[in-house]
């Protein structure tokens, strides 16, 4: 619930109101007009594709308490006698509200931006503390301007946690998210090469992804660093209390990969070491700000409890033992993987869950969709990662189907990797070395820049051929002997790669 008048006291707002009481409180604030039920805020938003403010009567008739719109389209409204709230720009409006009702709200927010792997931390995060706390996750890829407010928006007087991605493609993105998101917790993943076209290069991905650890940190929130990463590693000097990962260094959660599985998935042991791994006797008590609220961490000999409080969330308790030992085997592959799980374990340790805790919920940890799913057929096994790609994530599958012990013809089916600027010929080359350390026996590979790895394998003696169109590489598939292999597709978003792979379930069905 929120009310117009916590709406008109946002800072900075140029809201104007017509046909409206103060004291008006909206049920829910959505865009999609299919979303509207009766005392819900519409905001009108003009996208790609749809304009909120055509479907401004079609809300009010669903019963939408009010709308808000464009400014130019304020009088329009008002004239006719609707219930509405003018805003010089309604994206932002929408993002300002987003912040009000997280205010009110109040459930710890965790937020994650990072390279490569951060909707996968957030989706083990999401189902580490999803298997104790009423969690709100980040749906989809909903981590820009707009799904970051969606997220929020999500939570309810029940909701425990709030586990939000945070993406960006251009600078300014992650300080808005933000500083909407206003986070208790935040870590970032790693810093590669991602988004170059319009973050130039790892400096400027630093740049940008820094600020969600600056604003969490301002509040007095909880920051974590990912020290295995050399540009996270020198962080630690402008985050002395930061909550540190690592798989090779001492660290406060340190991991440590104790082999494959035949399939090739990791086998991690987790140490919860702590920052007082000398279990001191006395009673440490350290606070943090939640939202405006306090929640109290009470470490002790042996480990520590902590209490989260906060309106609507209620009152839950866990106890984590510093110097804690779990080991698991991993549903999803990877070392860099690895480093996720690494990450997100930190995370529900310092929200109050135990080591036993964590690890029998990894038991339920899946891989999102098109994000190395393994599909196991009769003539042979399938990997989907057509989620999306950068010189990070293709190394890392090259590296993940190279663990597998059941198959030795590998063959790797790629598409282009998308906004890697004028860097994007080199990228694609680079790719040679881990493709050929992972024993690749065939590279199929469709796309404008995707054709210099092919020129590059070539020159090295390796098996690669190139397709104008994906349409010419099934075709080529049809009459390809399959049989006792691993394929591995993968490519950009753009790139739609996810019809080989339907063309490839459906073969081996056939």
């Amino acid at each position: 619930m929120l009310s117009l008048k916590r709406i008109l006291e946002i800072e900075n707002n140029r809201f104007r109101t017509a046909n409206l009481d103060e004291n008006t409180v909206f049920s829910s604030v959505v865009i999609d007009s299919r979303k509207v039920q009766p005392g819900a805020l519409f905001v009108a938003i003009k996208g790609e594709r749809f304009d909120g403010h055509n479907f401004a009567d079609d809300v009010l008739k669903a019963g939408a308490a009010a709308i808000v719109v464009n400014g130019r389209k304020f009088k329009h409204f008002a004239e006719h006698g609707a219930p509405v709230i003018g805003a010089p720009n309604t994206v932002g409006a929408f993002g300002g509200i987003a912040g009000a009702w997280r205010a009110e709200h109040g459930a710890p927010v965790i937020a994650l931006t990072g390279s490569n792997g951060k909707t996968t931390t957030k989706d083990i995060l999401a189902t580490l503390l999803g298997s104790k706390y009423r969690v709100v996750s980040t749906v989809a890829n909903n981590n820009n301007h707009i799904g970051v407010p969606l997220t929020l928006l999500e939570t309810g007087e029940d909701t425990q946690f709030v586990v939000c991605e945070v993406g960006t493609n251009h600078f300014g993105e992650v300080e808005y998210s933000a500083r909407i998101a206003q986070p208790d917790h935040a870590a970032i993943t790693n810093i590669g090469d991602s988004h170059l076209e319009f973050l130039l290069n790892r400096r400027g991905v630093k740049k940008e992804k820094e600020a969600l650890l600056q604003i969490t940190a301002e509040r007095k929130g909880k920051v974590y660093l990912n020290i295995d990463d050399p540009f996270l590693a020198r962080m630690v000097k402008k985050f002395p209390n930061a909550v540190t990962v690592s798989m090779k260094k001492e660290a406060t959660v340190r991991g440590k990969l104790l082999g494959f599985s035949e399939t090739g998935y990791p086998q991690l042991q987790i140490s919860f070491s702590g920052d007082d791994a000398g279990n001191k006797s006395e009673v440490i008590t350290r606070k943090s700000v939640n939202a405006g609220k306090e929640s109290e961490v009470i470490t002790g000999k042996g480990g520590s409890s902590s209490r989260i409080s906060n309106k609507g969330a209620g009152y839950n308790e866990g106890v984590s033992v510093k110097g804690e030992k779990i080991e698991i085997t991993m549903n999803l592959y990877g070392k860099k993987n690895c480093e996720n799980a690494l990450l997100a374990a930190a995370i529900a340790f310092e929200c109050g869950m135990t080591g036993e805790e964590i690890k029998k919920a990894f038991e339920s940890v899946k891989p999102p969709k098109g994000r190395m799913n393994r599909f196991s057929f009769k003539k042979f096994d399938l990997i989907d990662d057509t989620y999306n790609a950068n010189p990070a994530s293709m190394k890392n599958a090259f590296e993940a189907i190279s663990n597998d012990s059941v198959f030795k013809n590998r063959i790797v089916i790629l598409g282009d990797m998308f906004e890697l600027g004028k860097e994007a010929r080199h990228h694609h080359e680079e790719l040679v070395k881990p493709l050929v350390r992972a024993k690749v026996k065939l590279a199929l590979l469709t796309g404008k820049n995707i054709k210099y790895l092919h020129d590059k394998l070539n020159h090295s003696g390796k098996n690669s051929l190139h397709f104008s169109s994906k349409e010419k590489l099934i075709e080529y598939l049809k009459n390809l002997d399959l049989s006792h292999s691993l394929i591995l597709v993968k490519g950009s978003r753009g790139m739609q790669m996810e019809t080989i792979v339907e063309f490839l379930k459906d073969e081996a069905k056939s």
